[in-house]
C-alpha cells in the first residue's frame, strides 16, 4: 500500500461546476494535508446541487457497532463492491462521492491526465449513528481497480478515475442502471494519461512544501 495524491487548486476546482459559495468553502481545505483515519473534503450531491463536505477518510458502514474497525476501508476494491458487506449498503443507498485532485504519486512517479488539470476519482461514503453517545460520523472510501498499462510498472492497483462527462451520472444527477455504474468502475485508459519523475516531493508535507496527500491504494 503506497501512493500520494496532489491537491487540485482553486482554478481547477471551478471545473467541478460549483457556485462561488461553494468555491470558497473549497478554498478553506486546501492545503491540508489527508491521510487515513483525517477528515478530506469530498464532492456529493446534496439537495440537488453538488457540495464540498469534509468526512472521515475510512468507511465506517452504518450497521458497525463500533467506528474503530479492525480492518481499513480508505480504499475499496471495485471488484464485487457491490456485494462486499462493508460497502454494499452505501453502494444500494446510491452514497457516491468524487474526490478531485491534480493527480496520484506512485514510488518516484506522478500520473495525471495528457489534457486536463483536473483528476476525480471515485468513491463512496455512509453515514454512522453511534449506539452510545448518538455521534453521527461521515465516512468516506476511494474505489481502485486493476492498473492501465502505464499505471502497472509501477503498481497493481489505481484509484477508478470518472472522466468529466460522466460526473452527473456517478453524483446521482443523472439517471443510471447499477450496471452502467459498475461500468464506470475500470481502468482509465492510459493513453489520456501521462506520468513524469516525482522529483523534489516528500512524503510529509509541510505549509511550504507541495501540496500533496497521502493516499495508500490497495
Amino acid at each position: 500500500m503506497c501512493g500520494r495524491v496532489r491537491d487540485p487548486s482553486i482554478e481547477e476546482v471551478s471545473q467541478l461546476k460549483l457556485n462561488p459559495f461553494r468555491g470558497r468553502q473549497w478554498r478553506e481545505k486546501l492545503h491540508s494535508e489527508w491521510r487515513p483515519g483525517s477528515d478530506v473534503p469530498v464532492l456529493v450531491l446534496a439537495d440537488g446541487a453538488r457540495e464540498i463536505e469534509r468526512m472521515r477518510w475510512g468507511l465506517v458502514p452504518a450497521w458497525s457497532k463500533s467506528d474503530l474497525l479492525e480492518y481499513s476501508t480508505y480504499n475499496a476494491r471495485s471488484e464485487g463492491i457491490h456485494e462486499t458487506p462493508t460497502y454494499r449498503g452505501a453502494w444500494r443507498k446510491g452514497q457516491r462521492c468524487l474526490f478531485p485532485a491534480e493527480g496520484f504519486y506512485e514510488k518516484k512517479h506522478f500520473f495525471s491526465l495528457r489534457d486536463a488539470k483536473l483528476m476525480t476519482f471515485a468513491g463512496l461514503w455512509d453515514e454512522w449513528r453511534s449506539p452510545i453517545t448518538g455521534e453521527i460520523v461521515r465516512s468516506c472510501t476511494i474505489i481502485t481497480t486493476e492498473p492501465n498499462e502505464l499505471v502497472g510498472r509501477v503498481h497493481n492497483r489505481m484509484p477508478v478515475i470518472i472522466a468529466a462527462k460522466d460526473h452527473g451520472k456517478w453524483l446521482g444527477e443523472e439517471p443510471a442502471a447499477e450496471d452502467e455504474l459498475r461500468a464506470l468502475l475500470k481502468p482509465y485508459p492510459a493513453d489520456l494519461m501521462t506520468v513524469s519523475p516525482s522529483l523534489g516531493i516528500v512524503a510529509r508535507p509541510t505549509p511550504d512544501s507541495p501540496r500533496e496527500s497521502q493516499l495508500p491504494l490497495l
